[in-house]
């Protein structure tokens, strides 16, 4: 993602939306890929922009999971999300 996850119309929503993505492919089938910034040391916002709410910035993931129930993505990667050279993004068991 850039630094700046704010749609040209000011917006911030999509960043948080629960996007879901499952595998049905040989080894990968019934896994689910998150994005790399759902991890939950990854601070989307380091630094304020016009139209994001102040209690947004500086915060990791996790932080604004346990804060506001907000995370990138929809949702923080578990600690055991692995990578694969073929995937780009994380690999976590479908829920």
């Amino acid at each position: 993602m850039s630094s700046r996850l704010g749609k040209n119309d000011g917006s911030f929503g999509h960043v948080f939306f629960n996007y879901r993505v499952r595998l049905n492919l040989g080894p990968y089938r019934g896994l689910d890929v998150l994005f790399a910034e759902q991890v939950a040391d990854f601070v989307p916002f380091p630094r304020s922009q016009q139209g994001l709410p102040d209690a947004y910035v500086g915060k990791s993931n996790a932080e604004l999971w346990r804060d506001l129930g907000i995370a990138v993505g929809g949702r923080v990667a578990p600690d055991d999300a692995t990578t694969d050279p073929w995937i780009r993004g994380l690999l976590v068991a479908g829920t």
